[in-house]
């Protein structure tokens, strides 16, 4: 007896629990619940501008970044509960607590006692709700109570939201509460049970972006509230889940919070519950403190246990009454009509596609045996069904599921395992595993023995075991096959696509973008081929499984990507990818080929060896990179250091960066890397969010950082800290300049003490040049006169009459030496008039036997030289050369290039040889030397005289008499 009854009691349970059994479980992954520092419970969770989470727990605020936990700093740094938190532009993290409202920022104690929510309405005024104090309002600095004078009953605030009304409307225990402004005072607007509210004690409150109030009652459920409109919306069923604690709302979703049932999800126009999420192993939550959704497209779950619990919601499995689809499914297809036709195994269902309802599964009758799978189903223009399978050809199935066609090997078809059907506007195509074949849209049912006719099958392309097809939107047919990768063919004429473009065979699905780019998913990975360029991605740059199975296009720039592994999702613009799966623990997803169909809009439906997911499109997925905040910077890994202090002395060179990347879905995938711009060539990769750099030198240094998931760092976020490690003073620049002034100064008084030196040497040496040149100078009239009295005896020997116009003439050159005789340097065309007159005294002596030839430009008569070199020259020529008519003499003077005067005659010595002092010539070079460089050429051979004398430029010679 004590045996049945035991046996009755096991049945019983079995059954109570039956409703659950075959229910696939939400994949919630637990935080902190295996950290021993952290055995606070989190009573709400929020999140603060930077991306970090703010906990509210019994034990005070911290922050969370996805694996560590730390106090909040401040007037915040509290032991004591946190019932609600809000970051606040003007005070920062403000919280409620038992003993009042904390401003963070400001480092003080605002106001009131028993707070317990706190909500910043569009005019940025705080609201701040209490446990028997009403509401306290903050506006313009100054705080306004709001009890029952102003009309609001109840007293204890559970929860505070802005309609769509611009009212701000408060839950209490006794009704809801609508505030506005009236001109100076305030107006109140209560509503109770007989202004639609199914209970007035409310617990929860929530509002959704067009203004519509949720409102969470003590024991009558979910009721759902207009302002605008003054519309009331109500669940159809009753409410069995008992008191509700916390509400989020996200798109066409309603999350709610109860005290003893858990979790459960509602669709937020209908009210209509979809799903319960009971206590469970993988949701160990009985009693719910708060839902909140953050900025990543996370659902986090506080509740009465230690740490908390998130949820990805925008892919979640598809759950029916009985408990079906949780089963493997070979075959997913949405019709037109808005059904869902699911394949498993020798099973065909179909449901209607309902906003908030669960699906009611309809069985369809099935034409093959128990061993056959349907592979894949397309829908044609009519509505009628087209199923292939893996060993018994095609079924044409009618929109109810009637049998109207069912097609083979003996009808023409290539081979009877088909694994995909698609079609264009004039053929639908077969991929099976004997080659490709097509046939005409709009043949009639049954098609009997026409069907081989009209059946096309491509023997020619030489391709078996085609495992996907795509007619594309320019006329082209790719194929997917495990013989040569991608084959394109057009009018006739077929294209290879293989492992010299890089594309490695199988390719197992094939699918265009709305901007006509084709993508490939197969045994190595994705392809992108756009405009004649293929790029190839697999699990070394972020794909998290190289075989991949389907590949489906979804938002523009969006890629759905199903591989052995799970879901990810691929954002072409940045060409990273975000797996849907990574937190779902799927211990056999094992998709098969092309198990994807495209629904209404944006929905999608994928299927595996674990169930149907889908894709849902009204909620907001966030992709792109982690998020990425600095922890802190540290000086000698012990001051912290903030970011706007930039300048460092030369011996505050040991700095540490710490840092971190949210990445909130699977932060242990996070990947960094950095560079230091001064000293780092490159980036360095590494996994560790804490970096060093020790002894660094003085100079300019720009820290950069990026966190990136699976090292796809083309787009990621980067961090950047600019600074400077000062120089020594002995390195400044001031101190430099300052050195360099002594030593200017320092030079300075020396060169000028050498100048002065110099000076004294320069004035005696001019000193004695001077005397040296008046020396030469008085040597010249004595030289001249001991010529031309030679020159005088040769001629009172010949002719006394010639000898005394000759003595005139040199009383006339005489004078004209006069006004020469104190100048060092004579202008050219001074010095050539006094050749003329000496000419003139010789030319009375010799006759025509004497030519002077002078060839000198205009521009040289300004140089100058020494004074009567020329008439001593001339003298030379007389004295020591033979003229007569037999021997006439001919002097040149011409000017040649670089200030260069040539004075050249013939060699005529005379038979007996006059004595020559030298004084004539040797003058002449003294004179030159002590002028500085300039130095005077003669050349003397037996056919020429030739004497080269330097002509000094006008400036020059300024300054030579100065």
């Amino acid at each position: 007896m004590h045996l049945w009854r035991n046996s009755w009691l096991l049945i019983g349970t079995l059954l109570c629990l039956c409703p659950n059994l075959h229910a696939q479980t939400l994949p919630f992954h637990t935080y902190l619940d295996a950290r021993r520092d952290s055995n606070f419970q989190v009573k709400c969770v929020r999140q603060a501008p930077s991306g970090l989470l703010m906990l509210g727990t019994d034990e005070g605020a911290f922050y969370f970044d996805g694996t560590d936990v730390w106090p909040v700093g401040g007037a915040c740094t509290l032991n004591e509960e946190v019932a609600d938190c809000m970051y606040s532009e003007s005070n920062g993290m403000l919280l409620a607590t038992p003993t009042g409202l904390y401003g963070c920022q400001q480092d003080t104690f605002l106001r009131p006692e028993d707070a317990n929510v706190i909500f910043q309405d569009d005019a940025d005024r705080v609201w701040v709700g209490t446990n028997g104090r009403g509401v306290v309002l903050k506006d313009a600095g100054e705080w306004k109570e709001f009890e029952r004078m102003h009309g609001m009953k109840g007293l204890d605030v559970s929860g505070i939201a802005q309609g769509n009304d611009d009212r701000i409307w408060i839950a209490t225990e006794e009704g809801l509460h609508g505030i506005n402004r009236a001109g100076e005072d305030w107006e109140m607007r209560s509503l109770f049970e007989d202004s639609g509210l199914p209970d007035v004690i409310l617990t929860s409150l929530v509002a959704d972006l067009a203004g519509k109030l949720f409102i969470g009652t003590f024991d009558r459920g979910v009721c759902a509230y207009n302002p605008n409109a003054n519309e009331w919306r109500y669940p159809a069923d009753p409410w069995t889940f008992g008191e509700i604690t916390s509400l989020w709302v996200e798109g066409r979703r309603l999350w709610v919070g109860t005290k003893r049932h858990g979790l459960v999800l509602m669709h937020a126009g209908t009210l209509e519950v979809l799903r319960h999420v009971p206590p469970s192993r993988s949701f160990p939550v009985q009693h719910v403190f708060d839902i909140f959704g953050d900025n990543q497209g996370n659902l986090w779950v506080s509740g009465a246990r230690k740490g908390i619990l998130c949820l990805r919601p925008d892919l979640l499995p598809v759950e029916d009454h009985q408990g079906k689809l949780a089963g493997p499914v070979e075959s997913v297809l949405e019709t037109s009509e808005g059904w869902v036709w699911v394949a498993q195994k020798h099973e065909l269902y179909r449901f209607r596609v309902e906003e908030g309802a669960w699906p009611e599964l309809e069985a369809l009758p099935t034409y093959w045996d128990e061993e056959t799978l349907v592979v894949c189903m397309y829908e044609l223009p009519d509505g009628n069904m087209v199923l292939g399978t893996d060993g018994a050809g095609v079924f044409i199935l009618d929109p109810r599921g009637r049998l109207l066609d069912h097609l083979t090997e003996r009808d023409g078809l290539a081979n009877n395992s088909v694994l995909h059907i698609a079609a264009d506007e004039e053929h639908v195509w077969f991929a099976t595993f004997g080659g490709l074949s097509s046939l005409p849209l709009g043949s009639s049912f049954p098609l009997r023995k026409s069907l081989a006719t009209k059946m096309s099958h491509f023997k020619d392309l030489g391709l078996h075991y085609i495992y996907t097809i795509l007619p594309d939107s320019r006329g082209r047919i790719w194929l997917g096959s495990v013989d040569a990768g991608v084959t394109v063919f057009q009018e006739g004429k077929v294209k290879q696509i293989g492992e010299e473009s890089g594309i490695e065979a199988p390719i197992y699905s094939i699918c265009e973008d709305n901007a006509g780019t084709i993508w490939m998913g197969g045994e190595d990975g994705l392809y992108r081929y756009r405009q004649g360029k293929l790029t190839h991605w697999n699990e070394n740059n972020g794909l998290g499984e190289a075989t991949v199975s389907s590949v489906m296009p979804i938002r523009s720039g969006e890629l759905l990507v199903v591989h052995s592994e799970g879901i990810d999702m691929f954002e072409d613009s940045t060409e990273s990818f975000v797996s849907l799966t990574e937190q779902m623990d799927l211990l056999s997803f094992d998709p098969n080929l092309n198990v994807v169909a495209k629904g209404k809009g944006y929905r999608r439906w994928v299927g595996s060896e674990s169930g149907l997911y889908l894709l849902d499109p009204t909620c907001e997925r966030k992709m792109g990179q982690p998020q990425m905040i600095w922890r802190d910077i540290q000086l000698f890994l012990e001051e912290s250091v903030d970011t706007s202090h930039q300048r460092f002395s030369f011996n505050e060179n040991h700095l540490a960066f710490s840092f971190k990347g949210l990445w909130y879905r699977d932060p242990d995938h996070v990947e960094y890397r950095h560079r230091l711009i001064g000293q780092d060539i490159d980036w360095v990769g590494s996994r560790e969010s804490v970096v060093q750099y020790p002894r660094l030198r003085p100079g300019r240094y720009i820290f950069e950082v990026q966190g990136a998931v699976h090292g796809q760092f083309q787009h990621a976020e980067t961090l950047t800290y600019t600074f400077i490690i000062g120089r020594p003073f002995w390195q400044t620049p001031w101190f430099w300049g300052l050195l360099m002034v002594f030593a200017g100064l320092g030079i300075y008084a020396w060169v000028k003490y050498r100048e002065r030196q110099l000076e004294r040497k320069s004035s005696l040496e001019r000193a004695h040049i001077s005397f040296q040149l008046q020396t030469l100078k008085n040597q010249i009239n004595p030289h001249f006169l001991f010529n031309s009295l030679n020159t005088l005896v040769s001629v009172i020997e010949e002719d006394e009459e010639l000898a005394i116009t000759y003595v005139n003439h040199l009383s006339d050159l005489m004078r004209a030496m006069l006004t020469v005789e104190g100048s060092t340097l004579i202008p050219l065309r001074q010095e050539l008039e006094l050749l003329e007159k000496y000419s003139f005294l010789l030319k009375q002596r010799f006759g025509e036997h004497l030519k002077v030839q002078i060839s000198i430009p205009e521009k040289v008569l300004n140089t100058y030289l020494p004074p009567l070199t020329l008439q001593m020259l001339m003298e030379n020529v007389i004295k020591h050369n033979v003229i007569s008519s037999a021997k006439k003499m001919e002097v040149k003077l011409e000017f040649v290039e670089d200030q260069w005067l040539i004075v050249e005659n013939p060699v005529r010595p005379k038979r007996t040889s006059v004595k020559s002092t030298g004084v004539g010539l040797r003058n002449i070079k003294e004179r030159y030397r002590l002028l500085g460089r300039y130095m005077v050429d003669i050349t003397h051979t037996q056919s020429i005289f030739r004497v080269r004398i330097p002509l000094i430029p006008e400036e020059e010679a300024l300054r030579v008499e100065e």
